[in-house]
């Protein structure tokens, strides 16, 4: 029994790493039916009208001003259980997949929502720029939103 917990515990540390790098986006769900859970791209923020997704089929954007709201958020990318969790997070810091969270409306004025993974640097510049091209959008109350940014689940500040 000792060897087995051994050997899967040294399996769970070397567990090969899919984390997103740079600009990659991997669509993770939502409402919007153009895309299929999984499509790879890349977020484009660098037009003026809006947050630009591109895959291999096509484009997404999402204009600013029609976003209402927005999240980052982070989850562990592999649970253990227990036991082995307090001991591979003894030995080494564990994997986090990071998502971004958007509600808006289409251009038929229907709610939307779409979820990404990102890389984990992707979030610090995502911030800054929903803060200045869409300040209308309420971001998630544990984002750090920045001053004067409505957070959702509270009142404006």
């Amino acid at each position: 029994m000792r060897r087995v917990a051994v050997v899967l515990l040294m399996l769970a540390m070397e567990i090969p790493s899919f984390a997103l790098e740079g600009s990659e986006v991997a669509y993770a769900g939502g409402t919007v039916s153009q895309l299929k859970e999984g499509a790879a791209g890349s977020l484009d923020l660098t037009s003026s009208a809006g947050v630009v997704f591109n895959y291999s089929g096509g484009r997404l954007e999402i204009p600013y001003g029609r976003i209402e709201s927005y999240e980052q958020t982070q989850e562990v990318a592999v649970h253990l259980g227990v036991a082995p969790a307090i001991v591979v997070g003894l030995l080494k810091q564990r994997r986090r997949n990071h998502y971004v969270r958007f509600t808006f409306k289409d251009g038929e004025n229907q709610p939307q929502i779409a979820i990404f993974e990102v890389a984990k640097t992707l979030p610090m510049v995502l911030t800054p720029t929903l803060l200045a091209k869409a300040p209308q959008a309420r971001c998630g109350a544990y984002n750090g939103c920045g001053a004067g940014h409505r957070s959702m689940g509270g009142p404006p500040r």
